[in-house]
């Protein structure tokens, strides 16, 4: 191994330990939703496109304590409907609050901002469910969240869907 690829393993391994005992330090204090918005077109009915999309903020941060702010939609449009009318649509806002050890790197920041992602997915998914039973439509699961701010599509092919 050559002096570039032991001084690269080097700075890898010493990041990998970083992050690890920032984890290690970590605590979720709490997730909160702090906002919520469902609408349903009059005469809308699956079968549908489905985008979803998260975003990640950091709302607050300071030594020892960040809050991260998650923001989820998830919109509808009817097969063979015009792409920029949304017929159906949830969209909410989670505060996910850690305290930790320490300041936040850069490492540590997108770590706290991927697993607040995680974190608060599954709330989101709960709340998309019941707001879609509800709205009088089939309750609708959507998919797993990506570890990525970019919006994921999927086609509902019937109303069982």
């Amino acid at each position: 191994m050559g002096r570039q690829a032991k001084g690269l393993e080097t700075e890898l391994t010493a990041a990998k330990d970083s992050l690890l005992t920032f984890v290690s330090g970590l605590h979720l204090k709490s997730v909160e939703l702090v906002s919520l918005t469902s609408e349903k077109k009059s005469g809308f009915a699956l079968p549908a496109t489905i985008t979803t999309e998260p975003k990640t903020t950091v709302e607050r941060e300071e030594d020892g304590a960040a809050d991260i702010l998650c923001h989820y939609s998830v919109r509808a449009i009817p097969k063979g409907a015009n792409a920029t009318k949304t017929s159906m649509r949830v969209l909410a806002v989670y505060t996910v609050s850690y305290a930790f050890d320490g300041k936040l790197s850069d490492e540590s920041r997108s770590f706290l901002k991927q697993n607040a992602l995680m974190t608060s997915w599954p709330y989101f998914r709960h709340v998309v469910q019941t707001a879609t039973s509800d709205m009088g439509l089939p309750p609708l699961t959507i998919d797993l969240v990506r570890a990525t701010d970019e919006p994921s599509k999927r086609r509902n092919t019937s109303s069982e869907d």
